[in-house]
């Protein structure tokens, strides 16, 4: 008997227990620290992606600065020689729109006093105008340095929305303001390079004075154009107030609402002595970049959320049936003798023959009395016999025998068995090694097969006639013809896929009546078979006279089955 369990059983449980639980912290640790370095991957080669975008931008974008202002300053240096040539300030205006036009970026080029009239312009319409109130008109007349290249917010222009403006002052001999050159540029200048680092659909890109106003966006966004973003908690803010030409932020609500990550750099070469910067940023939008991580994190918290359960449960129930398994070796001495006793009645009743025998010796240790009625020999007479006494096989048959059942892959042998009263009978033999109180014996049921062979071999015997000389046809009970032999093909000229399907009344000639038919049926009906003349046609219409036997298979009750057998001879 299995003692109760002891205190240490529940003490390895709780083991098992905390092992698992510490195996899943383990996965678990493990799985999101990889998630973890993944994302700083990502988010590391994104930010250096994004800062080199921005250094394409400045690149190309002082270069752009660098025409403008020569521009100016080649304006600058040949003005004192235009007003001594006649119609000097119409030829200016035309030098200007030629000169213009081959400077990348230009909108608009203004000659204009110390008033704040336009002296000369490239655009003719914007002469003689009064742009004194203009914000960059003021910054000069306050700070005229002609060596600074004076770079004003955004501004709505004369003639285009939004323009930004590039001037130098002119400095009379005294000192005092003489006017200023102003090149102005439209978002338009900058859409193609700011568009030509957009990498992706979610990327965004932008061009922004220095002191926080934006000049160009792409994509285009109405409700963001000339926004002011020198705000205290705008990214922009804490770039220009960090002190570096480049930065990056991530995190927090961008200024078109989304969260991205945005890199800044501020565009002020030394050489242009601009008195404000521009800066640029490249953004993409915080969920598009890490999309796949999100995937991929959703994927991985899922199996391990269904590694937790399969675990969990697998050890649940392991436990749970260690726990039956407990209960049930404690009552398996009761149930083993029970079963035993269950099997003893089972085979002492069944109706089949079975058989023990000791495999070594084939001696019979025990016969059940179906066993006994069939070998007819009494009980405690069959106990005291071996096997191979009812067995008439020789000992090399028997072993050919179980070679054959081998090769044929079945799990029983045929024998040939001798009865009591002399008689052998043919026996399908089916057995299984079993165990009784430590003693290995051959379960064996026997099934008496003789009547079963005897079928067959009549069986094959019809075959072999179906297919002779004499034309046949078996029909099924309801007259629909099933089969039909080469020699009935030959006789009739029907082929075998015209017949089948068909009922005799195919070759019926018409020349007997129904009473005739009615009377051959009751003659099968009480005696199994007829024969007679009957006349037929052939396919071809012929009409000949046959002599028919038909013979039928019946039932135990004496009904007609399926199966009918027509043979005829034409006469």
């Amino acid at each position: 008997m299995i003692q109760p369990r002891l205190p240490a059983d529940r003490q390895r449980y709780l083991r098992e227990w905390l092992l698992l639980l510490a195996a899943l912290l383990a996965l678990g640790g493990y799985i999101c620290y990889s998630l973890y370095q993944e994302h700083q991957q990502i988010e590391l080669r994104e930010r250096e992606r994004l800062l080199e975008q921005t250094l394409v931008i400045e690149k190309n974008l002082v270069s752009q600065l660098a025409s403008i202002s020569k521009f100016i300053d080649s304006v600058i240096e040949t003005l004192p020689s235009w007003p001594l040539k006649p119609d000097g300030f119409k030829l200016l205006n035309r030098q200007l729109q030629i000169t213009a036009d081959s400077v990348v970026g230009l909108r608009a080029i203004l000659l204009i006093d110390a008033r704040g009239r336009v002296l000369s312009s490239n655009r003719g319409e914007l002469i003689g105008r009064d742009f004194s109130a203009r914000e960059y008109f003021q910054a000069a007349r306050k700070s005229h340095d002609s060596k600074t290249l004076q770079v004003s917010p955004p501004f709505q222009g004369a003639l285009n929305p939004n323009v930004m403006g590039f001037s130098r002052t002119i400095s009379a001999p005294g000192g005092e303001l003489a006017g200023i050159v102003l090149a102005s540029a439209s978002p338009e200048t900058f859409r193609i390079l700011l568009d030509s680092v957009r990498y992706s659909s979610d990327s965004a890109t932008s061009l922004i004075h220095g002191d926080g106003k934006i000049f160009m966006l792409v994509p285009d966004r109405e409700d963001l154009a000339g926004k002011d973003l020198a705000t205290p908690e705008s990214y922009f803010s804490r770039h220009r107030q960090s002190g570096r030409p480049a930065s990056v932020f991530t995190g927090g609500k961008h200024l078109a609402g989304d969260e991205r990550m945005i890199a800044f750099r501020t565009v002020q070469p030394a050489t242009l002595f601009m008195d404000k910067p521009l800066v640029v940023s490249v953004s993409r939008d915080f969920r598009t970049l890490f999309a796949n991580w999100y995937r991929e994190s959703m994927i991985a918290g899922g199996m391990f959320a269904l590694v937790t359960l399969v675990a969990t449960l697998s050890l649940y129930f392991s436990q749970r049936r260690r726990r039956i398994f407990d209960r049930i070796a404690i009552e398996q001495d009761k149930s083993l003798r029970s079963s035993e006793a269950r099997f003893r009645n089972m085979f002492e009743r069944n109706n089949a023959v079975m058989l023990m025998i000791e495999p070594q010796s084939g001696a019979i240790v025990e016969a059940n009395q179906a066993a006994c009625s069939y070998y007819g020999y009494h009980s405690e007479a069959l106990r005291r016999m071996s096997i191979d006494q009812i067995n008439t096989l020789s000992p090399e048959e028997v072993a050919a025998e179980r070679l054959r059942a081998l090769h044929e892959e079945r799990a029983y042998f045929n024998f040939s068995h001798r009865l009591a009263g002399g008689e052998v009978r043919s026996v399908e033999v089916h057995s299984s090694p079993i165990d009784v109180e430590g003693r290995p014996l051959l379960f064996s049921i026997v099934h008496d097969i003789t009547e079963q062979l005897r079928l067959q071999q009549e069986m094959r015997i019809a075959a072999a006639a179906f297919e002779s000389q004499q034309a046949m046809m078996i029909t099924d009970a309801s007259s629909v013809i099933l089969r039909v032999n080469r020699a009935f093909t030959d006789l009739t000229g029907y082929a075998a896929e015209e017949a089948v399907g068909q009922t005799p009344r195919m070759l019926g000639s018409g020349r007997q009546n129904e009473s005739f038919y009615q009377a051959m049926w009751e003659t099968l009906e009480r005696t199994g078979s007829w024969q007679g003349e009957i006349w037929d046609r052939r396919k071809n219409g012929e009409i000949f006279p046959k002599w028919l036997s038909i013979s039928v298979v019946k039932d135990g009750a004496g009904r007609v089955t399926r199966l009918c057998r027509l043979s005829f001879r034409y006469i």
